[in-house]
Parts: C-alpha cells; structure tokens; sequence
C-alpha cells in the first residue's frame, strides 16, 4: 500500500544570507509546492516555521 508522499514531503528553497556584522543576517524561504515565500530575521524564527509546517498540531 502507497502513501500519499504529497501530504507528507515539502520541497523548501532555503537561502541563508549572512553579513560580516551577523552569523545570519536573513533566512529567505520558499515552498516550492504551494508558492509561499517567507523571509526570517533569524534562525530561531525560521526553525519555529518548519516546526509548524510539518507538524500543523504545534502552535
């Protein structure tokens, strides 16, 4: 029996820009499913979105 790898799997473009002033400066996202583009000041932020995405029961 196939499971649906659709509802499971996300295809996400990361790029993690940093500056000589920052470690990471910005995390620029995109889920190449459904479009979505995000930008993250932070790697904690960025962490926190992935947390929720793939499991939608966090909060």
């Amino acid at each position: 029996m196939q499971s649906d790898r659709s509802s499971r799997h996300r295809m996400l473009v990361v790029e993690i820009l940093s500056s000589e002033a920052s470690a990471v400066a910005r995390v620029k996202v995109q889920d190449l499913h459904s479009g979505l583009r995000r930008e993250f000041d932070n790697l904690e932020a960025f962490v926190h979105f992935v947390e929720k995405i793939t499991d939608p029961g966090l909060k």
